[in-house]
């Protein structure tokens, strides 16, 4: 019966919404606790993929003006992104010969969170540069171009003139 439908006014939707975001952000800090509760953050493994992380985010920083080895390198990381599902099978069945502690599971929550995610933010500085080039390289066209309109409309003053 839509006749006892009653419509919320700004403020009770305001104060609703907002209701709803701080229950969802307590929710979401006590997921994230959970997780780094969960892991042994001393285990060699953990320490292996952060270093994994540090020098993948290295090289792209290093390798920032070379275009091509950073387009090489962000299909190679959103390859190994795509892998990821077959990777984190293959840890469920064999965590045994690298790690302690079953972190793997189906859902794929701590593959996404320690490999897929640290990748991903990788690719997006990669994608920043790649914009941020091809910016640089418009506004190069774009001088010259001005710079040799100007050249000619010189020219044509001299030779009107002439």
């Amino acid at each position: 019966d839509l006749s006892s439908c009653r419509w919320m006014d700004g403020t009770q939707l305001y104060d609703a919404a907002i209701d709803f975001l701080q229950d969802y952000w307590h929710g979401m800090m006590a997921e994230v606790r959970a997780f780094y509760n969960y892991v042994d953050w001393q285990e060699p493994f953990i320490f292996y993929l952060f270093v994994f992380h540090a020098s993948v985010f290295a090289v792209v920083i290093i390798t920032r003006k070379r275009s091509v080895v950073q387009s090489l390198l962000f299909f190679s990381i959103l390859g190994l992104t795509l892998c990821a599902r077959m990777i984190n099978d293959w840890c469920i069945k064999n965590y045994r010969t690298f790690t302690k502690h079953a972190y793997f599971q189906q859902s794929g929550l701590f593959i996404s969170v320690m490999f897929s995610g640290p990748l991903l933010l990788c690719a997006f500085a990669l994608l920043i540069n790649f914009l941020v080039e091809a910016f640089n390289l418009l506004v190069q066209v774009k001088t010259e171009q001005l710079r040799r309109k100007k050249g000619r409309d010189a020219e044509d003053k001299k030779i009107k003139r002439t």
